[in-house]
């Protein structure tokens, strides 16, 4: 059972993603490793299992693979990311390929667990049903058993991006737009003293909250390398 959790599904299918990728790579340093040892380390398939279940902080969203080999694994992966991209940003509710795919949304508080022992005794159908429900405790430095833990992609982010699209000549519209929003900081000023009375720090932070608008913003810049380049 390989289990994989993520902070939202956008998160999952990102990390699914990368995960895939890895695993493509891994099969590239060593390909007569066979379909049971992964990369130039040999890995065996209970070694990444184990440091997903017990080498990673177990998220709200969830989503648990049955699967034979590393070769089945890459193979589900894919099959995550179809059922992940046919209901974007939510709780997957369709079933897939037999009941080796288990999928849950459960609210993460840490328990601490007497015994790890109810995992040991689980098959591995009933163990990924059971985990990816939030059915099991989890127990903080629970031992990695007799397994090594063996490298894994890190957990994903959501992409943000905080640039400002590549400029585009300002028009006369847009140089109107840009001496009404100098006006917001004092008096209304013509282009030249509008680009004289603003930094480009100031022209971020004012896109950030919401006070000045992207096409406003480009002009303010374009005025500034104008300046820049006339200086």
């Amino acid at each position: 059972m390989f289990p994989f959790s993520a902070r939202n599904w956008h998160r999952l299918a990102a990390y699914f993603r990368r995960f895939g990728e890895h695993l493509d790579r891994r099969f590239v340093e060593n390909p007569d490793a066979g379909a049971d040892r992964l990369g130039r380390e040999g890995a065996t398939t209970r070694e990444v299992a184990e440091t997903l279940l017990h080498g990673r902080r177990w998220l709200r969203c969830r989503c648990a693979i049955v699967a034979d080999d590393f070769r089945d694994l890459r193979m589900q992966v894919e099959k995550c990311l179809e059922l992940l991209a046919s209901q974007p940003g939510r709780l997957p509710t369709s079933a897939v390929n037999e009941r080796r795919i288990f999928c849950g949304e459960v609210e993460t508080r840490r328990t601490q667990s007497e015994s790890p022992s109810p995992i040991v005794e689980m098959s591995a159908r009933n163990l990924a049903a059971a985990w990816a429900a939030g059915e099991i405790p989890e127990a903080p430095g629970r031992p990695l058993s007799a397994s090594r833990k063996v490298p894994l992609p890190g957990y994903a982010f959501d992409p943000q991006s905080y640039w400002i699209s590549a400029l585009a000549p300002a028009s006369d519209a847009d140089l109107s737009e840009a001496n009404e929003d100098a006006a917001d900081m004092q008096a209304p000023l013509a282009p030249s003293d509008a680009v004289k009375s603003v930094s480009p720090e100031e022209i971020l932070q004012r896109v950030v909250r919401g006070e000045m608008n992207s096409e406003a913003a480009r002009s303010l810049l374009l005025g500034l390398i104008d300046r820049d380049a006339a200086e």
